[in-house]
């Protein structure tokens, strides 16, 4: 199996088109073809899938900008590349959350786009496919979220240090790995 990782991909301006909202489409779909070439199995994203939750370029609060994000992976899905995202501070928010596992089911093990991935798992139920673990081939991601749930709590009210709780899950995720596998 061959992994590729992205990092942030926000933009702050759409001065050439390419940036709806807030998300860095020209550069993600330079990623993808690269990614395509090489023959990538799996696309990790670690965090900050877009600038600004809402179309803060047109100053359009009721815009939604993860969605722009989301299409941006079909080219991805239509290779056979499986892409699993993880949020970061730029969507922390309750409705992000609600969002996301919306656009990316994958991250709890449904529909078509896993990809060979299975075994998923989720610490608990407000956390379900924001912290989630996988297993691909003989190897184990885990992806782990730390900010506001789905239902708007957090550990012990933090906004951005919601780790800690999942703390049982991860090493529970950890000891039960393939025994020839790595995470």
């Amino acid at each position: 199996w061959k992994f590729g990782v992205m990092a942030d991909t926000q933009w702050k301006r759409n001065l050439d088109g390419h940036n709806p909202g807030t998300v860095a489409v020209g550069i993600i779909d330079l990623l993808n073809a690269e990614f395509i070439r090489h023959g990538v199995h799996l696309v990790i994203q670690v965090g900050d899938l877009v600038d600004v939750e809402y179309d803060a370029l047109n100053g359009d609060a009721t815009r939604r900008t993860m969605p722009f994000r989301a299409a941006a992976a079909e080219r991805l899905y239509e290779a056979g590349i499986g892409f699993f995202p993880l949020r970061g501070n730029h969507e922390a928010s309750a409705t992000a959350a609600d969002e996301f596992v919306s656009l990316y089911p994958q991250s709890r093990g449904s529909g078509d786009r896993v990809f060979g991935a299975s075994s998923f798992s989720s610490p608990f139920a407000t956390l379900e496919g924001l912290s989630y673990s996988s297993d691909v081939g003989k190897v184990r991601f885990m992806l782990l979220d730390q900010f506001t749930r789905k239902d708007g709590t957090s550990y012990l009210g933090s906004s951005n240090n919601n780790i800690l709780d999942q703390q049982p899950w991860i090493e529970a995720q950890l000891a039960s790995k393939p025994s020839d596998g790595h995470v």
